[in-house]
């Protein structure tokens, strides 16, 4: 099981809390990892957005072991 939210098809909407401050994302294609950071001050909603080199040069690595399989709805 990846550690990654998996969308299934471009545009596709992805549920998560916002709440816990943070989230990881990687792109299937290109294999770049971003980390989401979420802040709300004074009812406005921040997200600060940082590539993570060292998981994206893990999930490279690692890309053909299947940690971004396609699975059919």
């Amino acid at each position: 099981m990846s550690k990654y939210k998996q969308l299934y098809v471009d545009n596709a909407a992805i549920k998560f809390n916002w709440k816990t401050n943070y989230l990881k994302f990687a792109c299937c294609d290109c294999g770049l990892v971003h980390d989401f950071h979420f802040i709300v001050e004074n009812n406005i909603l921040m997200i600060l957005v940082k590539r993570n080199d060292k998981s994206t040069s893990q999930f490279r690595r690692h890309k053909n072991a299947s940690l971004c399989r396609k699975t059919q709805r």
